[in-house]
């Protein structure tokens, strides 16, 4: 009786798992089978275009920990002179709700909702709908949902003149040996002409808000492998791997406004003679 009683048990709990995995993104879970994933609703594709993601080379890009002023630890800013320049930047770890990343994980319309994503923030955030915390992050996000860890975005403002170069500094692993990267996470620009990610020998990624307006909600999702053009074993190198913004005058001159989110860089290999320390 034991017996049956467990087998009956496991049977209820197969039948649930197959409707779940009936029900599952097809995307997020499947089965290897010689060089073919097969899919839970019964597509297949080739391994070839599938990867896994190497360890995140960016600490903190979860931005859950912040000082005083609401920096996130590690991260920094930096402005390159070449003459007399009044160029600033400011970084500061905000709530996912600000210009609506995410919304809040409730039933029902809050009376504080924002009327459009522009004008979201932690106190008034955007409502996506019953239970949806919006696109990035359906259910469990960053400021709220089911199953989510508190986490923030990070806003970045400033100015830039003909000599004075304002960068972002992430919190980054100091000893890989870098080429080819990929660059994933979410970036909004509000404020100027555009955004770069790369050194000051070679861009690795550019964006202008044209692209970014063109994405929900402004938000563009980034998923690049990007050719690092410097190898060099300071990953956390001043003049690599950061973020610059531009103004819309001349020469990127002017006033910017950008926000990132779940920033990452990984390593790949194949493509190059890469190294990456160990995680330990």
């Amino acid at each position: 009786l034991t017996i049956a009683a467990a087998n009956a048990t496991y049977l209820t709990t197969a039948a649930a798992n197959a409707t779940y995995l009936t029900q599952a993104s097809a995307a997020a879970r499947f089965q290897a089978i010689n060089g073919t994933l097969r899919f839970a609703d019964g597509t297949t594709q080739n391994t070839a275009a599938v990867t896994t993601l190497p360890p995140n080379l960016i600490s903190n890009s979860f931005m859950n920990l912040v000082d005083a002023n609401n920096v996130p630890t590690g991260w920094s800013t930096y402005v390159y002179t070449t003459g007399a320049t009044s160029a600033t930047i400011t970084i500061q770890a905000v709530s996912a709700y600000t210009q609506c990343f995410e919304g809040p994980y409730v039933a029902t319309k809050p009376a504080n909702a924002a009327a459009t994503c522009e004008a979201a923030s932690d106190s008034s955030p955007y409502w996506f709908g019953v239970y949806n915390c919006g696109p990035r992050i359906g259910r469990g996000g960053l400021a709220s949902g089911w199953g989510y860890l508190p986490g923030r975005i990070l806003k970045v403002t400033g100015r830039r003149d003909a000599n004075g170069h304002p960068t972002v500094l992430m919190a980054r692993q100091y000893r890989a040996l870098s080429d080819y990267v990929l660059v994933r996470g979410w970036i909004k620009i509000v404020t100027g002409s555009g955004v770069r990610f790369g050194s000051d020998y070679g861009i690795e990624l550019s964006l202008t808000k044209n692209q970014t307006d063109m994405a929900p909600n402004g938000w563009y999702q980034m998923n690049e492998i990007l050719p690092a053009q410097s190898q060099i074993t300071n990953f956390n190198y001043l003049h690599a791997h950061i973020w610059t913004a531009y103004g819309t005058g001349v020469n990127g001159a002017g006033d910017f406004e950008f926000y990132l989110a779940l920033p990452y860089v990984g390593m790949v290999g194949g493509l190059a003679h890469t190294w990456v320390p160990s995680i330990m």
